[in-house]
């Protein structure tokens, strides 16, 4: 192997952790250059939309599997609240079948949970509840009310999802496919967390 070879293998490995840093530098930045005013006007939401699009495709790039529908189905979501931005009427579609995608996703991984908790004769508490995070866009959209219980939402995700990735005994028992797409919840998650926060405070 050259050391060009070496150099590109390394660059493609490091490329998530590129990513996601950028991700974060970019809210960073959108905070130092427009303070907390409304974020839907400017053109570093756009680039952070963007950022999250290109940590999809590399994940899509890596798991070349069924888990790649749930990648593309956030790649749609993201699409979706980029034409939001203009008022697109198109975005609201996109966004429903984004949520949709996510909501099969929750039942992919709550049969999973059931399965586990079956085998071992427990309870699966932290997969239940993710599997709930993950169906809720859905249940909201059609059965529930009140922007207070969205923002309890938005903000128990990342936390959720936290408990989850930090926790070895929770994690290792996602394979490496699984554990791409809530990395990726995560960091979305994460970031809309940051932009409320920036909006209250």
């Amino acid at each position: 192997m050259t050391a060009k070879q070496s150099n590109t293998r390394s660059f493609i490995g490091n490329l998530e952790k590129i990513l996601i840093a950028l991700i974060f530098v970019s809210i960073l930045v959108y905070y130092v250059v427009t303070g907390n005013r409304e974020l839907k006007t400017s053109i570093l939401y756009t680039l952070l939309l963007l950022l999250e699009v290109l940590l999809l495709l590399y994940y899509i790039y890596l798991t070349k599997n069924l888990f790649s529908l749930f990648l593309i189905g956030y790649i749609i979501l993201n699409i979706g609240f980029y034409l939001q931005l203009s008022g697109n009427s198109l975005s609201k579609n996109l966004i429903l079948a984004g949520e949709f995608s996510q909501f099969f996703l929750g039942l992919f991984l709550g049969y999973k949970t059931f399965k586990d908790s079956m085998k071992n004769k427990d309870w699966e508490m932290f997969g239940t509840l993710l599997t709930l995070a993950l169906i809720f866009p859905i249940l909201y959209h059609y059965f529930l009310s009140g922007k207070e219980l969205l923002l309890v939402y938005e903000y128990a995700l990342p936390f959720l999802l936290g408990i989850i990735v930090y926790n070895e005994n929770l994690w290792d028992k996602y394979n490496n496919s699984e554990k791409k797409i809530l990395t990726y919840i995560l960091v979305s998650s994460v970031a809309e967390v940051l932009f409320i926060s920036m909006k209250l405070f």
